[in-house]
């Protein structure tokens, strides 16, 4: 868990200077990065796994939104 906490707040301290101080687009393009190894595609709509798992768009969004409460 220490290890994983770490890699994220590393990872949000990089995007936050990505998204030119957004925390919000910060934490999506975590996400993004954490789930396909690229943050910048925080916005990308396609599908993943041959349609088998949420595009990195729809994963960034839902982690956003559960940070958020919403």
């Amino acid at each position: 868990e220490t290890i994983i906490r770490g890699k994220l707040e590393q990872f949000y301290t990089e995007e936050l200077q990505n998204a030119n101080g957004d925390p919000a687009e910060a934490l999506k393009r975590v996400a993004a990065r954490w789930y396909s190894g690229r943050g910048h595609l925080f916005n990308d709509t396609r599908p993943q796994g041959d349609g088998r798992y949420p595009s990195i768009a729809d994963y960034s969004n839902s982690i956003l939104d559960s940070v958020m409460g919403r």
